[in-house]
């Protein structure tokens, strides 16, 4: 009789088969539901993350989607075991925090790249985004398409920075999310920002930042600045210091340079309350003035050269448009001084449409082109009520010369109402 058909053989086959399957039925109790502990469930997890990247390296979509959603599964199992373990006391919170923040950790990388990797999936990739101060793309947890696992991803994310504050990848990511919502959660943002500095004194970004939020000065809600009037005069001088220290280690220009001025502009804003000497308004004004508008080095005549656009984001639009406000106020305060001339104003409108029109020439900032448009409207708007009166021939030269503009732009249908009503 052959082995392989004796019934001992087939017993003792049975019996190994059925070994078999108990110990992987006792691995997959262990990882799933026996009283594993959360630091095991970690470590499965970061594992199956693991996998998960070597998969969308090698551009196997579908086993790396698998192994991200596999990891997040692990990281919620880890967090139910921590959660028990703490309630029963077998583990202190001393412990628990660094558990909490490297299993957050993982779980926000998980859903972030899943979603990155089921896009790839289904043939409609997301973009990676770039992040200028560091030279690198990155999957951004903005990106993320579906709401809910979005803020499940984020929620996790700032957990992680939290708990695990001294890591730099965890503070840069957690602040690549945080430096563009609108509005900034700035008591949620200042936590990862002073971090930062502390690992990274020199850090730009994280300079500007602050500097913001110290010229800002958000009100009790976190979001909100202040008006003009309640901001205090220590904070601005915090302000003006951080961005020195931004400018000093290679801050964006566009950024850095219109939040001077609004630094700048802040003791001409609350000259009557706070009783400044005429001496002191003098000195504000030509301090602000020079960073204004000097020949050479102003920022409007900068704008008008269409100078440092590279690499240009919301933060940047943000402060041109600061300096496109500030630079109008000052010109149109020169025209109502005794004597006042509208050369400033005609300064301002000339590099406004200038920059504008070198833009439009630009395929690389096509997707930026409404907000240029944007500003050139703002200030033309600003300026018609002087320079129409002054040179009305010129004045609508200069209109004739915004319209061809706004004409040829792909966000014409749009824009071009609002100039006509306006103008």
């Amino acid at each position: 009789m052959s082995v392989r058909r004796s019934r001992s053989y087939q017993f003792l086959l049975a019996i190994l088969t059925l070994a078999c399957l108990g110990g992987a039925g006792y691995l997959g109790y262990v990882t799933f539901f026996a009283g594993s502990s959360a630091s095991r469930q970690l470590k499965a997890a970061e594992t199956a993350y693991q996998s998960g990247i070597a998969a969308f390296k090698a551009e196997n979509w579908k086993d790396a989607t698998l192994r991200f959603d596999e990891a997040k599964v692990l990281a919620d199992k880890a967090m139910e075991s921590l959660n028990e373990q703490t309630k029963a006391g077998k583990i202190t919170e001393d412990e628990m925090k660094p558990l909490h923040g490297k299993i957050m950790w993982v779980k926000a990388r998980a859903i972030r790249d899943q979603a990155f990797s089921k896009s790839q999936e289904e043939g409609k990739p997301l973009p990676e985004t770039v992040d200028p101060q560091y030279n690198e793309k990155f999957r951004a947890f903005g990106g993320i398409p579906d709401a809910e696992a979005r803020a499940e991803a984020i929620t996790a994310l700032r957990i992680a920075g939290d708990r695990l504050n001294t890591e730099p990848e965890i503070i840069k990511e957690a602040l690549r999310v945080e430096l563009v919502l609108q509005p900034i959660n700035w008591p949620v943002a200042e936590r990862f920002l002073r971090k930062q500095l502390e690992m990274n004194p020199k850090d730009a970004r994280a300079h500007y930042y602050m500097a913001r939020l110290e010229y800002d000065q958000p009100g009790l809600d976190g979001f909100i600045p202040v008006p003009i009037d309640r901001k205090t005069a220590d904070r601005i001088d915090k302000a003006y210091e951080h961005l020195k220290a931004a400018r000093q280690h290679g801050s964006a220009y566009w950024r850095t340079v219109g939040l001077e001025a609004s630094v700048l502009n802040w003791p001409l804003q609350t000259a009557v309350e706070r009783k400044l000497k005429p001496d002191a308004i003098a000195s504000a004004e030509k301090a602000l003035d020079n960073v204004l508008f000097d020949p050479q080095s102003g920022a409007v005549a900068t704008a008008g050269r269409a100078e440092n656009l590279t690499g240009i984001n919301n933060a940047d639009l943000l402060g041109l448009g600061a300096i496109w406000n500030i630079a109008m106020e000052r010109a149109t305060s020169d025209v109502k001084k005794a004597g006042g001339s509208p050369v400033r104003i005609q300064i301002v409108a000339d590099a406004a449409l200038s920059l504008a029109q070198k833009v439009a020439e630009n395929p690389a900032l096509a997707t930026l082109l409404p907000a240029f448009l944007g500003d050139l409207i703002e200030v033309a708007d600003s300026a018609q009520p002087y320079l129409s009166r002054a040179d009305p021939v010129a004045w609508r030269d200069y209109y004739s010369n915004v319209e061809t503009l706004l004409s040829k732009s792909t966000d014409a249908a749009k824009t071009r109402p609002r100039i006509l009503l306006q103008l």
